[in-house]
This record gives C-alpha cells, sequence and structure tokens, in this order.
C-alpha cells in the first residue's frame, strides 16, 4: 500500500544524486562540445606539499593556460551545481596499486546554467580550486596519484586529445591524540559542511562524539560520514542529548541508516550501517524515542518520530500513531482558515504512510474507536501485503469513509478500494472524479488510469472539457493511461491558444513523435508565446493530425527526422523553435540556429 500512498501524498527528504565515481576517464558529461580542443591549451595540477593526514581537506589548483599566440575559448557553464565545487570536473584518484578510488556521491539542487563561455588570451590562466576529497573517498594510508580534466565546451580529435593534469600526494594516519587536534581544529574554523563530511575514518569518530555530547552540531555531521556500524550507535546515544539542535542534527542523520526505509543515500544498501538489524536492544531506543518524539511540542521531531517508527516500528507502536493523528485530526476541526492559517508541512501523510510500513510487517487493527482509528483501518486495507477482513467489513468501512466531509478520509478510502478493480467499483470511482475535493477528484482519476478498464476513458474525457487545471491535467494522464491517444490529442490542439495550457498541450501532442514515446525524454519551451504564434501552432497541428489521422489510430509515430515534424515544434522569429526535446546523444532537437 505504501508504494501507492506514496504517490498520492508525496514525501519529503528525497536527495539528488549528482553522480559517482568516473567509469570512463576524461569523457564529459552531459556533452557540451562547441569547437574542437586549442592546439595552445595546456593545464596543470598544483598540490599543497605532502604528506597530508587522513581527513585534511586536500585543495588543488586545476590551471587552464593559453601558451599560444591566438585567443581561444572555454566554457564552466553549470560547473558548480549548488555544490561549491565545479563536478564537470572528472577527477581520477588512484592508490598506489594503481587501483581507482571510489568516488564519492554528489548531493546537488541541479542550480547552475551553461552560458559560462569566456576568452582566454596568450599568456592568461584560468584557476579552479578542485576539492581532491570532494571526489575520491581517501580513508587509508598511502602513496596515490590524481589526475584532473574538464571539457571546457570542447571536443577531442584524432590529433588533439583533451588535456589533462596529473599530480601525486602521500597519506599518512594520524595518531588517535593528532586524530583530535585534527577534528578540533577543523570544528573551530568556519568550514563548508562538506569539508567535515572528509572526516570519515573511524579514527575520527570518538573525537567527534565528544564534541558533538559537548553541543557541537556540526560534529554530528562528521559523525554521519563515517559509515561504521559504531558510528550508528553513536547517532542513536546523541538522540538523549539535552540540546534540541543535537538531537535533531542526529535524528537527521540517523534515518538515512535505519532499516524498512526508501530514504537513504543512493550508495548505501538498506541496514548497511543499522546496529539495529542485530541489536534488539537498540531497536527498542530507537522505537522507545520514536514514540517520545511523536508526543513532543517540536514539529520536526514529529517528523523524525515517524520516521523511526516507520522503519522499525510494532504493533504495539499502532496505538501511538493514532493518538497523534487523532491529536492533528482534532485540531484542524477547530480551526478557522483566517486565524489558523498555516504553512506547516501536512503531517497526516507521514503518519499513515508510518502506520502502513507496520502493517506490512504483521501489525492489525480493526479500526474500531476514533476517526483515527478508521484512518488506520483503511490504511490497512490497501496494504497489498496484509490479508483483507471480510468483504463486507471493508466496503462498510470504504464507504462510511466515502461519506465523511474530511476530504483525507475519501482519498484514503478510494485508496483502499480492492485491487484489481472490479466492476462493481467503477460507478463510486466515476464519482469521486468529479468530487469538490481536487485532491480528492485527481485520486480517482489516478486509480481509474491504474485500473485498465476503458470504461473510464469518456468519463475522464468528459471531465477534462470543464475541469480545473489540476484535476485535467490528472485526467487526461489517466486517460492516457488507457489508452486514449486521438481524442486526447484533438483536445490538446485546441488548448493551444490558451496560455494557461500550452506548455502542457505541446508536451502531450509531441508523443506522436518516436523519439519521444519511446523513453523519458528532456521537454522544454515555453508558453509566452503571442496568440497569433499559438494559432499558428495549433492550425498545424490540426492539420497533421487531420491528415495522418488514420495511421495515427492505427498506432503510427513519426520520427523527429520525418520532414512532417518539424513545423510542430513551432517556430519564432529568429527561426529557433518554441520547443525542443532531448536526443539519446544529449543533443536537443530542434537545435538552435546559429
Amino acid at each position: 500500500m505504501l508504494r501507492l500512498l506514496l504517490a498520492l501524498l508525496p514525501f519529503l527528504l528525497a536527495a539528488s544524486a549528482m553522480g559517482q565515481g568516473a567509469k570512463n576517464p576524461y569523457r564529459p558529461s552531459p556533452p557540451m562540445h562547441t569547437s574542437p580542443v586549442p592546439e595552445n591549451a595546456t593545464v596543470s595540477l598544483l598540490l599543497p606539499d605532502s604528506p597530508y593526514f587522513i581527513g585534511d581537506s586536500i585543495w588543488a589548483i586545476f590551471q587552464l593556460k593559453n601558451v599560444g599566440n591566438t585567443e581561444f575559448s572555454y566554457n564552466t557553464g553549470g560547473d558548480y551545481q549548488g555544490t561549491g565545487f565545479p563536478l564537470r570536473c572528472i577527477v581520477i584518484v588512484k592508490n598506489a596499486d594503481r587501483n581507482e578510488v571510489p568516488g564519492r556521491v554528489i548531493y546537488s539542487h541541479i542550480f547552475g546554467g551553461r552560458a559560462q563561455t569566456r576568452p582566454l588570451k596568450p599568456g592568461e590562466k584560468f584557476d579552479q580550486q578542485i576539492p581532491i576529497l570532494g571526489f575520491a573517498m581517501i580513508d587509508t594510508p598511502g602513496h596515490y596519484t590524481v589526475s584532473v580534466f574538464h571539457d571546457f565546451g570542447w571536443d577531442e580529435t584524432a590529433e588533439i586529445k583533451f588535456p589533462v593534469a596529473e599530480g601525486a600526494f602521500d597519506i599518512v594516519m594520524p595518531t588517535e591524540k593528532q586524530a583530535a587536534e585534527i577534528v578540533s581544529k577543523k570544528l573551530s574554523q568556519e568550514l563548508a559542511p562538506v569539508e567535515i563530511t572528509w572526516l570519515s575514518n573511524p579514527i575520527f569518530l570518538v573525537p567527534l562524539q565528544n564534541q558533538a555530547e559537548a553541543g557541537n552540531v556540526n560534529a554530528v555531521t562528521g559523525i554521519e560520514s563515517i559509515e561504521t556500524r559504531e558510528s550508528t550507535a553513536a547517532l542513536i546515544k546523541l538522540l538523549s542529548n539535552p540540546n534540541a539542535k543535537i538531537v535533531n542534527r542526529a535524528a537527521q542523520a540517523l534515518i538515512y541508516r535505519l532499516p524498512n526505509t526508501d530514504d537513504r543515500p543512493f550508495d548505501r544498501k538498506p541496514g548497511e550501517l543499522s546496529v539495529l538489524t542485530r541489536d534488539s536492544k537498540q531497536e527498542d531506543i530507537v522505537r522507545q524515542l520514536g514514540a517520545k518524539f511523536l508526543n513532543s511540542d517540536n514539529d520536526q521531531l514529529h517528523m523524525y518520530g515517524l520516521r523511526f517508527l516507520q522503519s522499525v516500528g510494532k504493533s504495539d507502536d499502532i496505538p501511538t500513531i493514532s493518538s497523534a493523528l487523532q491529536r492533528v485530526l482534532d485540531r484542524e476541526q477547530n480551526q478557522t482558515p483566517k486565524t489558523d492559517a498555516s504553512d506547516k508541512i501536512d503531517i497526516k501523510p507521514y503518519m499513515l504512510a508510518a502506520a502502513s510500513d507496520i502493517f506490512s510487517r504483521g501489525a492489525r487493527t480493526d479500526g474500531k474507536g476514533s476517526d483515527a482509528d478508521s484512518l488506520l483501518f483503511l490504511c490497512q486495507l490497501a496494504s497489498a501485503n496484509t490479508p483483507r477482513p471480510d468483504a463486507e467489513i471493508s466496503k462498510a468501512a470504504i464507504f462510511t469513509a466515502l461519506d465523511k466531509p474530511a476530504p483525507l478520509f475519501r482519498q484514503i478510502a478510494l485508496v483502499a478500494i480492492p485491487q484489481p478493480i472490479t466492476d462493481e467499483w467503477i460507478p463510486t470511482i466515476i464519482r469521486y472524479m468529479n468530487d469538490p475535493s481536487n485532491e480528492v477528484a485527481e485520486t480517482a482519476c489516478g486509480i481509474a488510469g491504474k485500473s485498465k478498464k476503458p470504461q473510464f476513458i469518456a468519463p475522464l474525457l468528459k471531465i477534462m472539457n470543464d475541469a480545473s487545471e489540476a484535476r485535467l491535467i490528472a485526467a487526461s494522464g489517466a486517460a492516457w493511461q488507457l489508452g486514449s491517444r486521438l481524442k486526447l490529442w484533438d483536445f490538446w490542439a485546441n488548448k493551444l491558444t490558451n496560455k494557461k495550457y500550452t506548455y502542457e498541450a505541446e508536451h502531450v501532442l509531441t508523443h506522436v513523435i518516436a523519439e519521444v514515446d519511446s523513453r523519458h525524454t528532456d521537454f522544454s519551451g515555453t508558453a509566452n508565446l503571442t496568440h497569433q504564434q499559438a494559432l499558428t501552432l495549433r492550425k498545424a497541428w490540426e492539420r497533421f493530425l487531420k491528415t495522418h489521422r488514420k495511421e495515427l489510430a492505427e498506432g503510427k509515430r513519426y520520427s523527429y527526422k520525418d520532414p512532417v515534424v518539424r513545423p510542430l515544434m513551432g517556430f519564432a522569429a529568429d527561426g529557433n523553435s518554441f520547443f525542443t526535446f532531448g536526443l539519446e546523444d544529449g543533443r536537443q532537437w530542434p537545435e538552435r540556429t546559429k
């Protein structure tokens, strides 16, 4: 049930992995080539004197120099992406045995563009600071070599390859006293959090733990970076620290290590670092703290408490979640929009997801008692991993919830309808596709789309004609899932002149193109067309759909190389198209004119 519930009620705390150690050295990603590698371009790597201790910040300078007599251009757009160091650089570190050191996973919010193209005149230099430990996980002493490459927007030829800078350095293991001094020095400086994560060798655990227990929040970041069971135990211990900031930060770090949860960094396996998989005492501590946090006055601790219970909770924890959920329901019932408007995160979906995971591990509830108990019973019904009670009991619970005034009850009741959908439920789902609540209607549309029941197509198309934006898009997506094509394309072609829907309309329509339909493609464009431009684009689509209707009805799709397709992307005054999508080789089509 959790997978479907998550799809309907999205969760937070999802990280974005930007990349992990390069497997194909000296090749840029993504391709950004605009010119050949200049003959007069050289690169070098300037490293501080070694040896360094494990955990030292090793900042190298990657230097591009023009050693010729002519100017050339280089591109660094999109380098930093919110990380503080250039992601377009490929850094390969090898140990004394010439084996490549594992690369770090780099998390980013994907900031930045591609516009940083600048000239480099003869004799000029361009320097970039490269944090070696930002790219490579070096946790053992020894001799290392490093190679650094940046594409700079160039493309290599058979004659001129990409220039690569190389260097070497030595790493030594600090003593326990030296490790404590390194930790103290780093934590006393105003360093970016990423530099604290480079204290990832277990030798730093004790001094980091001492600093955290004394109230240094940054020390918890260091503990988080140490991938051992002992560091997990240290995080659990910090959950009882009197400093609220320490508790919050330790809880945040711990949720990535707990078993039975999807919210973990991409380079770890479920439960890999968790002491809980073999230590029932630690598991009980986390469960107790989860219940304590859920009953606290701190909203953020509520979230962490739920994540703990979602991960390791048992049957005994269901009443705790139910009580907390009922308090939220009661509070919302007594709120008035004018006096109690709030931008707080809606915690109810998290409560339902925690209970759903506990149900999947064998817990049960009969739904008798409060409204919260009824909601949790519906979650239990919706779980694919739990046996359903008597069919009449289930049906009665669903219909009772569908009559509740609160939209959440109707949403979860719809999700609890037995799968696969049988014909007897079709009228009910159609009814709630027209529910006053957009959230309920979108949920019903989503269930219809997954049902494989073509009986839903006509009512979905009817909804689209007079629905709100969110409901329209949900109904369109559901109809598409059920196989509707021509009627959807006709509908969206007509919407192209409505600026509110121009972008979405073109996005749906471009699925007549085989390359768009065959893979997840990047689609970009603008809705800022003049009325005449939008009208011209709409007429182009209407002509195309009319001319090729028979072939489209038979399932034919047209390659972007087919001349009939190009006018469907629109033309601006400069000859460029209004909309583009990505090809397999990384190029955008239609290509922009120079």
